[in-house]
């Protein structure tokens, strides 16, 4: 009992929550005490331990007292003892072995646990610690700090108020000073006042004596010019009449010699000014000269102009006499199918002989779509290989441009026929073999004569006036290349 009180003590400094290894161990004392004889009558006699029991307690009493306690981490140094025993006590009860070691990997585990949260509140705490200590010294220095402060600004206001004292001193002191110096001023004034008055009466005697002065010294000059001699004045008075004879006579001579002279700097202004408007009249002179030339050519041109508008009236006159007038080709917009505005695109930028042809291709255009059918015109020889048949020929009314288009294939069909060849074969005939390859012997002279009626009648279109020509013999080769570039 002893060794488990021990270890339930050590054990309850190590961790919380040994009460399940103490009921463990209670249990088995129980379980002991029930195994032994008793007697309810009679008192228990005291039971010797067991042999194993004080081997143990022995074993633990001499590990604890040879532990040096002095060194840092005296309890784990004591629980190893305690674990050593506890371990040999697992080894003894085999039943009881494996709660046991659960319960002691529980309470090691448990253990290291707190011993690392130990560690860390440790660190931790070192951390607080300085942070405290130096906060510590900051919040000591910022007193004494302020303390120095708190002292300099006392020695100021200290010194601040002395100064106060003493300007206060001092404005009193000049206060009386300004008072002294009013008083002063004032009295000065009124002396200076005084002087100024006395002055201005002082200056009206000195003004008063010195015109009294004045008038007693005109009064004695007059005095001695009345006492003068009279010779003396005469004698004065002819120098003074022939110095004014002299002088009259000096200035009639200068008027007459320099009375037309100007001065020297006048003279040179007007001569620079003459010497400018020569300039510009020799300028001026130039200019009238050459604008007079060119007038009397342009009166020889204005001469030959109005001969010729006469000649040319004239002319006119009598052209207008002697021609038809001029039709008004306007009025073709009314009869040509499309109107005017049609009419108008097709007369832009035409002679009177082109609007003609054109009139004539309108006209014929809507003669020849009213027709049906065409005559043959025979099998004669004189006749062209594709017109030679007889009776009545029916009219296909083509277009213009359906016209155009069959032109343009059977120049690009003899092409290629012709290279083939190696010749150059008769249009005419290739012309009429052309319908009769594509459409049938039948129907071949109805498109050949449609096509050479649409050719008799568009000359305008340079296409189907070149193909007309070719197909006459005139000029084929030069018309047959035009087209081929175009």
């Amino acid at each position: 009992w002893e060794l488990i009180c021990a270890l339930r003590g050590h054990l309850n400094q190590g961790a919380i929550g040994c009460g399940i290894f103490l009921e463990l161990l209670k249990g088995l004392s129980h379980q002991n005490a029930n195994i032994l004889p008793f007697s309810t009558s009679k008192p228990l006699m005291p039971i010797s331990k067991p042999r194993y029991l004080e081997e143990l307690e022995s074993y633990l009493r001499a590990e604890l007292q040879a532990l040096d306690l002095t060194k840092g981490k005296v309890q784990e140094l004591k629980l190893q003892p305690y674990r050593e025993v506890f371990e040999c006590f697992m080894e003894e009860f085999k039943t009881y072995k494996p709660l046991l070691a659960s319960i002691k990997r529980e309470y090691e585990s448990t253990i290291a646990h707190l011993q690392e949260k130990i560690c860390t509140l440790e660190s931790v705490n070192g951390v607080l610690v300085t942070a405290s200590d130096q906060c510590t010294q900051q919040i000591l220095a910022f007193q004494q700090q302020e303390k120095i402060e708190i002292a300099k600004l006392k020695d100021e206001r200290l010194y601040l108020l002395k100064l106060i004292d003493k300007m206060k001193e001092e404005k009193c002191s000049l206060e009386t000073q300004v008072a002294k110096l009013r008083k002063t001023v004032a009295e000065e004034y009124l002396r200076y006042l005084n002087e100024c008055d006395a002055r201005k009466l002082l200056l009206l005697d000195l003004n008063e004596m010195y015109r009294q002065k004045e008038e007693m010294r005109l009064t004695m000059e007059q005095e001695d010019v009345l006492e003068e001699d009279t010779v003396k004045l005469k004698v004065a008075l002819r120098v003074a009449r022939q110095d004014l004879t002299k002088a009259q006579v000096d200035l009639n001579t200068m008027q007459a010699n320099y009375g037309d002279v100007v001065p020297r700097r006048d003279f040179e202004l007007q001569e620079q000014k003459y010497n400018d408007l020569a300039n510009k009249l020799s300028t001026l002179q130039k200019d009238f000269n050459d604008l007079r030339d060119e007038y009397e050519i342009m009166l020889d041109i204005h001469k030959q102009v109005a001969d010729d508008r006469d000649r040319y009236f004239n002319d006119l006159i009598n052209v207008q006499r002697t021609s038809t007038p001029r039709p008004d080709w306007n009025k073709c917009g009314d009869v040509v199918l499309g109107g005017n505005e049609r009419w108008s695109s097709l007369s832009v930028g035409k002679t009177s002989d082109q609007l003609v042809d054109v009139l004539l291709e309108e006209i014929g255009a809507g003669l020849l779509r009213e027709r049906d059918t065409f005559t043959g015109r025979g099998r004669s020889e004189k006749i062209p290989p594709y017109l030679r048949c007889d009776g009545l020929v029916r009219n296909k009314k083509l277009t213009k441009k359906e016209v155009v288009a069959l032109l343009r294939e059977i120049w690009r069909e003899k092409i290629i026929s012709d290279q083939q060849k190696g010749k150059q074969s008769s249009l005419p005939d290739f012309f009429l073999g052309f319908f009769q390859k594509k459409y049938g012997e039948a129907a071949a002279f109805d498109w050949t004569y449609s096509v050479y009626e649409n050719l008799k009648l568009f000359r305008s279109n340079e296409m189907m006036t070149s193909f007309h020509y070719a197909q006459l013999d005139l000029t084929l080769n030069q018309k047959k290349n035009g087209i081929l570039s175009n």
